[in-house]
């Protein structure tokens, strides 16, 4: 789910956002690795006694989630990874859904054509557009609005789901097609060219776990996104707020999940 990465990038767009230098070659090979390396930490998990949740890891995490909370956190150092023209974005969190089992929420977030109502007001459309055994495609439009900057980004992501024991599972989301959208509903709307506009997301990748403990299950997810890099002469004062909109933004996803999955 990349509802909350158009928040986070949105809060480095300036008023009037300039093109921005397309992805590169060396960009591209950087964020496959890391992909890669998350899916691999994620497989660890599998055959490891590291546990099965990162929430599992910290028992103030677990607290938190008994209690109602929603901890979010960076992977990396402030939640970014730079590259040459580019940025990674890592974040991760957890959310505990009382009296629901991994099977039910397995079957709310099966419902792609829901997204636009479970994700309000951010997503505007969803539609699930095929399933092939444990493998989704669906495609979804959304938009958000911070300070003077309106964007809407459609886009076309798989989703593949896995087993991981009787009261788990593991799903792997990620783009296969990303575009801006100007002129959203007006007789000129169009689609820009993929990799075309302002760069708030280029590519998108994320990890979802879901697990039964006490009496309920808790849904976690890794989000991962490519986007434009900060101007280094605003970095010093944009930083700080794409942390802020990150970890807000993917608390409020978080809390969406739960209300939709909650009997």
């Amino acid at each position: 789910m990349s509802i909350q990465i158009l928040a986070l990038l949105l809060s480095i767009a300036p008023a009037e956002p300039a093109p921005v230098v397309a992805t590169n070659a060396d960009m591209l090979r950087a964020w496959d690795a890391y992909v890669e390396g998350a899916r691999s930490r994620m497989e660890e998990r599998l055959t490891s006694a590291k546990p099965f949740l990162w929430a599992q890891e910290s028992e103030e995490r677990m607290r938190l989630l008994r209690d109602g909370g929603i901890p979010v956190e960076p992977l990396r150092p402030n939640g970014r990874t730079a590259l040459t023209g580019g940025l990674i974005h890592d974040w991760i969190g957890a959310v505990y859904v009382p009296d629901a089992t991994a099977s039910q929420v397995l079957a709310k977030l099966d419902e792609y054509g829901a997204y636009k109502s479970f994700y309000k007001p951010a997503v505007v459309d969803s539609r699930l557009l095929s399933r092939d055994g444990d493998t989704r495609r669906f495609t979804m439009r959304y938009a958000k609005k911070v300070s003077m900057v309106n964007s809407v980004i459609d886009a076309d992501y798989e989703t593949s789901y896995f087993p991981a024991g009787s009261s788990s599972w593991w799903s792997i989301c990620r783009s296969t097609r990303i575009q801006e959208v100007e002129n959203q509903g007006k007789a000129e709307e169009r689609l820009q060219p993929i990799g075309a506009g302002a760069g708030y997301l280029w590519r998108y990748y994320s990890i979802t776990r879901v697990m039964e403990v006490d009496h309920g299950a808790v849904v976690e997810i890794e989000t991962i996104a490519l986007s434009r890099d900060i101007p280094a002469a605003v970095a010093w004062f944009v930083n700080p707020i794409v942390n802020r909109f990150s970890r807000s933004a993917l608390r409020t996803t978080l809390s969406q999940t739960r209300e939709a999955v909650r009997p």
